[in-house]
Parts: C-alpha cells; structure tokens; sequence
C-alpha cells in the first residue's frame, strides 16, 4: 500500500500539537514543561506553547511555536530560542488576542 507524502511541516506541527508533558529548554536552560497547547485561527498548527516553570513552578510562559527551534518527540524534549521572541510585549499581545481563553 502506497504511503502519503508527508512534509516536513506536517511532522513539525504534528508533534508540536502533542507535547504536552515534553521538557522546554531555552539557551542550553530548562525553561519547564509544556502544560498546554493552544490554537489560533488554524486547528491543523499550533500558536503557542503554555510552558509552566520557575523555582516553585507557579511561572506560566507563553511562547509562539515560531519560536520553538527542535522538537524531539523519542526523548520527549522542545528547545525554543535562547531570548523567546514571544516575550516582547508587542508580539505577546497580539498572539494573546488571537487565542481563545
């Protein structure tokens, strides 16, 4: 049986749309843990990653999935851009208008 081309997009915002539970790291630093993916206007690729942290792990960062350099679904692992672009108050507004809740 023949398979489907997959693209190497595809594989990206496939996996993207299951990390929940993967580790974040960010600049050779772990960051957190992904506790939420979440759309925008497209269902078929993921917006942003909500990624819990900090010391006591109450930090809540949001983070574009333009920002997301490597995913690696067999070790479980994101590792986003050492300086998120998302944080600019800017880019964050703007992404935060566009998603539900």
């Amino acid at each position: 049986m023949p398979s489907l081309p997959r693209s190497a997009r595809f594989d990206r915002d496939y996996w993207l749309g299951r990390c929940h539970g993967y580790l974040v790291d960010a600049g050779g630093k772990r960051l957190g843990v992904v506790v939420e993916v979440r759309f925008g206007e497209r269902l078929d690729r993921p917006a942003a990653l909500a990624i819990r942290g900090g010391r006591l792990g109450r930090a809540l960062t949001l983070v574009a999935v333009d920002d997301v350099e490597e995913i690696d679904p067999s070790a479980r692992r994101v590792r986003v851009a050492g300086r998120s672009r998302s944080r600019e108050p800017r880019r964050l507004e703007r992404l935060r208008r566009r998603l539900p809740g």
